[in-house]
């Protein structure tokens, strides 16, 4: 696997949450969202309880902001100085019969937390590195913490849905520079 300065600018953050998302779904103990399914192509579908909990990219935006922050030495002529703020969501599903949370956390296996147990875990571990440090800059892929926020809880026959989203400012260039790795 690559190292982040090795994958172009404009997808570093995503790259920086998919590689700790795979890392932290992993059935191993320890890792933060242990047994739950992650599923970067975007399948969101779960055609029964042994599909659940799952999370899923789900959409993606981006808006940019002409002239933000200082203008670099090498500033040509025509470009602009550009930063763009990314928002990617996710989905995030757990069976329905475990509710918004357990009844008694500290009693019932990994796999029975509730939906808003585990979107506490999907946040967790998008700000926790592979190897356990802290880190909402996303490996400095992003200028500023990143931030998240919930919304669209739905219940459904089968689970409990929310869709999580993160929003991740990626430091100004000028433009041309998205595809740049340096």
């Amino acid at each position: 696997m690559p190292e982040i300065y090795e994958v172009e600018m404009y997808v570093r953050p995503f790259w920086e949450i998919e590689r700790r998302m795979t890392y932290h779904c992993q059935d191993i103990a320890g890792r933060l969202c242990r047994k739950m399914n992650f599923d970067a192509e975007g399948v969101n579908e779960a055609d029964g309880a042994e599909d659940l909990p799952y999370i899923v990219p789900f959409t993606m935006s981006d808006a940019e902001v002409i002239g933000a922050g200082a203008v670099p030495e090498d500033f040509a002529i025509g470009s602009s100085n550009v930063q763009i703020t990314q928002v990617f969501q996710f989905m995030i599903a757990s069976r329905r019969e475990y509710g918004l949370v357990r009844s008694d956390p500290t009693t019932v296996p990994d796999r029975k937390k509730g939906i808003l147990e585990w979107i506490g875990c999907v946040r967790d571990a998008i700000e926790t590195d592979t190897d356990g440090t802290i880190d909402p800059l996303l490996k400095e892929s992003v200028f500023r913490p990143i931030a998240f926020s919930v919304s669209d809880l739905v219940v459904t026959e089968l689970s409990w849905q929310a869709i999580m989203r993160v929003e991740c400012a990626i430091p100004h260039w000028t433009r041309g520079g998205r595809t740049e790795t340096s």
